[in-house]
């Protein structure tokens, strides 16, 4: 990346290349193993991007990425997939400031196309994608006093979708409207500070899943409010409460009609009935010099979106559904320790601890279900900063046996490490996530009969 400043102007260009490498083995109970492995994918990104000083309190912005990828997936000896995937991005923005308001308004879009063959395959799958995408923001705030600020936000987004795949007839498509507004008001005394806002989401989604595979058709509006409360009754001491609500929407691939091979042994389903999620959380909070935290929070998911399997024709299929809800209870618990503090040299251990009361309901293919489990984590971290610029890190992390969506995961635990060394202003750092590859995912499907258990290393 290289900078580049003259006058008024501030202006980058950049260029990024990376090689993705990886291995992924699924072994289910029936004996099969799927084994996943990546080699490679190489990828290439060029930016340009500039702002400009229009005046005192007046800017303008721009940036062009564009975006190139080679991806193989090897399925088995003889079969594997190829990816190529191009896209084009720009964005640009304008800032606008006077007195006590603000105003910016942000354009983006974005072209992009993809082609995916599986080669190898008597089907000789293969498939063509080409999506768009643009959306239009304005973000607007007024300082009303000292006191109390107003904050008020819009913005439009639409996405276009066409996909052709051999040995079918017809296109798929999408075209999705996307339009928000929110508008929020905050506060900030000596002692007390917080906000209170409302934001209205609302979706039109339609889409055609191919000839003799009908059509899909969403759209409707929900309310999200959120608001937080900050009490500091001390010195490094801090006391919040806080309300907030989101939603999921599925992907255009989860709502598609036919089955596409991802692997050896699983296929994958769209489900054209998948319906958007909601999420709404309550946290209570207390931190000290904004590091050690003692938190509980509730949080409350209508129909949240989960992966689900059958079997249909001696193969595994995987196909999302909506649960009724999910829910949890957690507590949470983060303590830094500083243990040396002196001149280059320093110590610190800090511990991480959660536990959760979950509770899951819904129906899947006909079948009801319903699941109360409790769950525990614990993570420890050690950082280690030595004269000469040198610094290490290790850190041990630990989950209880849980329910990942439907599957009964048992426990897990790794390793992380890295060291570091500064030379000036440069800094070479090397770094190892599951040290001794022990993270492996073992767990079951208690839904299938018999139940259908697994292991998943990721090498």
């Amino acid at each position: 990346r290289v900078n580049l400043s003259y006058g008024r102007s501030r202006s980058y260009l950049s260029y990024t290349l990376g090689d993705k490498r990886m291995r992924e083995t699924t072994t289910l109970s029936t004996g099969q193993t799927d084994d996943l492995r990546t080699d490679s994918r190489i990828s290439h990104q060029v930016g340009l991007g500039t702002n400009l000083t229009l005046g005192e309190h007046n800017s303008l912005g721009a940036q062009i990425l564009g975006n190139y990828a080679n991806e193989r997936l090897l399925l088995t000896q003889s079969m594997h997939n190829r990816l190529k995937w191009t896209n084009l991005y720009g964005t640009l923005y304008h800032t606008l400031q006077a007195g006590r308001w603000s105003l910016q308004t942000t354009a983006e879009g974005s072209f992009g196309r993809s082609d995916l063959r599986r080669e190898g395959s008597p089907q000789g799958v293969a498939s063509k994608d080409d999506n768009q995408f643009a959306r239009l923001a304005l973000d607007f705030s007024h300082q009303l006093s000292c006191i109390f600020t107003l904050y008020l936000g819009a913005e439009a987004s639409h996405v276009s979708v066409d996909s052709r795949v051999t040995n079918r007839t017809g296109i798929t498509t999408l075209r999705e409207w996307n339009i928000e507004g929110y508008a929020s008001l905050r506060f900030r005394l000596e002692r007390l500070s917080g906000y209170a806002g409302l934001r209205i989401a609302g979706e039109y989604r339609k889409g055609s899943l191919g000839v003799g595979q009908g059509e899909f058709f969403r759209s409707g509006s929900e309310l999200l409010p959120y608001a937080s409360l900050r009490y500091t009754p001390a010195r490094d001491h801090q006391i919040s409460l806080t309300h907030s609500s989101s939603y999921t929407r599925p992907s255009y691939r989860d709502l598609l009609g036919y089955i596409s091979s991802a692997s050896e042994v699983l296929a994958r389903e769209g489900n054209r009935n998948l319906s958007t999620s909601y999420r709404r959380s309550l946290t209570l909070n207390y931190s000290y010099l904004q590091a050690a935290q003692l938190e509980l929070s509730y949080v409350d998911t209508k129909e949240p979106i989960v992966e689900a399997i059958t079997q249909q024709g001696g193969v595994y299929v995987l196909r999302r559904h909506n649960l009724d809800y999910s829910r949890y209870l957690r507590a949470l618990l983060v303590l830094p320790i500083p243990i040396i503090r002196q001149g280059e040299l320093s110590w610190t251990a800090s511990t991480y601890l959660a536990a959760q009361r979950q509770w899951d309901a819904g129906r899947i293919d006909r079948a009801d279900y319903s699941k109360v489990f409790n769950a525990y984590y614990v993570q420890h971290k050690h950082n280690l900063g030595l004269p000469s610029g040198w610094t290490a890190d290790l850190g041990v992390t630990y989950y209880s046996g849980l329910m990942f969506g439907l599957y009964h995961m048992q426990r897990q635990w790794w390793m992380d490490a890295s060291v570091s060394k500064r030379i000036h202003d440069l800094r070479i750092t090397l770094s190892a996530h599951d040290l001794f590859n022990t993270n492996i995912a073992r767990g079951s499907y208690e839904l299938s009969s018999p139940a259908l258990a697994f292991e998943r290393n990721w090498h």
